[in-house]
């Protein structure tokens, strides 16, 4: 009994493997044509120098975040980066690494207070503490 169920169950499956594949060629081109070129594949286009860079921003004061800008650094083309943060918490944000990673971060905080921090290097740091 085994061994029919081998055969029958085997049989089909030789049969798949054995039988010869034939070759697909299209419609408009004959079987001993030389195949047509592959269309040339595009490529994804490459992002800008200044990418993006995802940063953990930990506040660390007593006073909740407001908004936290960014610049690249020596200019005062200031961004919005991220936007409430109460204190103690943290969160993920996506900066803009600008043509050297190197940044200029200012945190405005409920208390009316704002503190600046100079030349961080976001590429390397990947993380930002907001301190008193």
């Amino acid at each position: 009994m085994r061994i029919i169920l081998a055969v029958t169950v085997a049989t089909p499956l030789f049969g798949v493997v054995a039988t010869p594949t034939l070759a697909q060629t299209p419609e408009n081109q004959s079987p001993g044509a030389a195949p047509a070129a592959a269309a040339p594949r595009k490529s994804k286009p490459k992002a800008p120098a200044g990418g993006i860079v995802t940063v953990k921003v930990t506040n660390w004061r007593q006073a909740d975040l407001v908004e936290l800008q960014a610049a690249e650094s020596g200019s005062t083309n200031w961004k919005k980066v991220l936007g409430a943060l109460k204190a103690g918490q943290w969160t993920w944000t996506k900066m803009p690494q600008g043509k050297s990673c190197h940044m200029d971060l200012r945190g405005k905080y409920a208390n009316g207070e704002s503190a600046d921090v100079s030349n961080v290097d976001i590429c390397a740091e990947k993380s930002v503490d907001l301190v008193n």
